[in-house]
């Protein structure tokens, strides 16, 4: 059975979660059977072609980089050939990839970059900068040997990169594939990857758009970037959500409407809301700046209402809801526990309300994907308590990481069947719970 590689973001759970349920959307039959915080490797039942890898990988949010295994071993190659300590060194090398990503190499202009992923970056088991200088010059000097005309390689030039514990990796961002055009033959990216127990190589298929998404992000009319979903978040929201080319799905907090722009992009048509009417307004000017990139013309529809009456205000077939809530007063600093608490009892009202408006306008097993907040107080994390709600208004709680789709194998380093994902990042005093609900 073919095997894949996935560069996973900064919440490498919610990417794998994100990837198991687009995986279902496209009927495609696999198992996740390793992972690392960095990437996931999945056995799929049928080699993909590359236009099918592109669109797996413009759908996703979490993820870098898709690429096909090449070479795989039961052993810790890195740490072992390139380890601090001494260790029994295995050789890794050139031969292991060149034959299977450059069949003619005669006469070739090659530009190619070599991207490691240890397991984890502050703390690598292994010289990262020596693994990548000796494996890119045994690369370029072996395709000289071919008969190659032209050969080279690309890395990072990182300041003081052999004394500093800051990321001592090179893997190439997105951004740099593009602009480097890695993913066009004859060039390449090669990915060697350490997880818990083996070594992979693979050649990089096709890598997230991060051009175009930062483009979107800060070119659009209206941002504000304190209480705006980013693109990433809102696609994987919509992903787990299920929801498929041609749907329609409801945003009754649009804000700006981020969520509602990734779904265009994903040719799925929208229905969003708010209570402000400012909002509203940003929201319409976003989608209108939006409209001249979409692939073909789109159901779109803004309107201004409270969320809390939904069975007011839309009466169109909703094949999902994905949105981001009302998560309080933003904070700047730490919160009082007290304050926190008070907070919390007035959101919980609030998704109480707006939930019971969903369940009757949703379609039978259809889902919700919504954030709801994490507190850091004084006295410790304070969450708004969603489960009880959704349970008491008759949502089923959508388990995340099914242990139906990830190898018993893996156990130790994943839990699996959850009900909630965290997202947050170092100092954030407002953390986001993701949850996903099925009437």
């Amino acid at each position: 059975m073919p095997k894949y590689l996935f560069v996973l973001g900064k919440n490498w759970r919610l990417a794998i979660a994100e990837i198991i349920e687009l995986l279902q959307i496209y009927n495609i039959k696999f198992k996740v059977v390793d992972l690392s915080p960095k990437v996931c490797i999945v056995n799929v039942n049928r080699k993909l072609t590359l236009k099918e890898l592109d669109k797996i990988q413009c759908r996703l949010g979490g993820t870098l980089k898709i690429g096909s295994i090449l070479f795989e071993s039961p052993n810790r190659l890195l740490s072992e050939m390139f380890g601090y300590e001494r260790r029994k060194r295995e050789e890794i090398e050139p031969e292991n990839w060149i034959p299977k990503v450059w069949q003619k190499i005669k006469g070739k202009r090659i530009k190619f970059t070599i991207s490691i992923y240890p397991i984890i970056d502050s703390n690598p088991e292994f010289n990262v900068i020596q693994a990548i200088n000796y494996l890119s010059n045994k690369t370029k000097q072996r395709l000289y040997d071919l008969g190659a005309s032209k050969a080279r390689y690309y890395i990072y030039k990182i300041k003081n990169m052999e004394t500093s514990n800051k990321n001592p990796t090179n893997p190439l961002w997105p951004n740099m594939i593009i602009k480097e055009r890695l993913t066009t033959p004859p060039n390449a990216e090669i990915m060697i990857v350490e997880t818990y127990k083996n070594t992979y190589i693979s050649r990089t298929a096709t890598v997230y758009d991060s051009i175009w998404q930062q483009a979107r992000d800060r070119g659009r009319p209206y941002v504000f970037p304190e209480i705006s979903t980013s693109p990433k978040l809102s696609r994987i929201i919509i992903n787990l959500a299920r929801a498929r080319k041609n749907d329609t799905i409801l945003d009754p907090f649009c804000g700006t409407g981020t969520i509602l722009m990734e779904a265009l992009l994903m040719e799925i048509n929208v229905i969003g809301m708010d209570i402000d009417e400012k909002q509203v307004k940003y929201s319409r000017a976003n989608l209108r700046w939006l409209i001249p990139h979409l692939k073909r013309q789109m159901k779109i529809k803004i309107i201004q209402g409270d969320a809390t009456e939904l069975k007011r205000h839309i009466h169109e077939k909703i094949d999902a809801i994905c949105t981001e809530p009302d998560l309080g007063p933003v904070q700047k600093e730490q919160i009082q526990y007290n304050k926190a608490i008070e907070i919390k009892q007035k959101l919980e009202q609030l998704y109480y309300k707006v939930l019971r408006e969903a369940i009757q306008i949703l379609e039978p097993k259809k889902r919700i994907v919504l954030t709801t907040p994490r507190y850091n107080t004084n006295r410790g994390i304070i969450a708004v308590d969603i489960k009880n709600i959704s349970q008491k208004l008759g949502f089923k709680i959508v388990k995340l990481l099914p242990n139906k789709y990830i190898s018993e194998e893996l156990k130790d380093y994943v839990e699996m069947n959850r009900t909630i994902i965290v997202d947050k990042k170092p100092n954030q005093y407002v953390e986001r719970q993701i949850i996903v609900l099925e009437k």
